[in-house]
Order: C-alpha cells, then structure tokens, then sequence
C-alpha cells in the first residue's frame, strides 16, 4: 500500500538460516494501516509498540 512500508529483523543467538520471518515476537508500527496489517500475525505473548495518538 501507499501507506506503509514493512521491513523485517531476524535476531538471535542462534544462526539464522532464512530471512522470512513466520511468527514474529515483536512488531513496531508507524501508523495506523501498518497496526491494523501486522498486529494479528505477532505471537499471543508478542510485543507491539506503535504511537499511542493512533
């Protein structure tokens, strides 16, 4: 979408064999499509950071 764009960090003490991420623990979004996107796809005990004016 015009609105967003995404980007995706794997990070770990193990190596990382791919750079798809299919469970996110963690997800920080800019704005509002971005939240309404991705906030389903973070694991049920997962972190989601965004701007609380959203």
């Amino acid at each position: 979408s015009a609105d967003m764009a995404n980007c995706h960090v794997n990070i770990s003490t193990d190596t990382v064999s791919s750079p798809l991420v299919s469970a996110p623990t963690v997800l920080i979004a800019m704005n509002k499509p971005s939240l309404d996107k991705f906030e389903n796809e973070v694991v049920s005990d997962g972190l989601i950071l965004y701007d609380s004016s959203l």
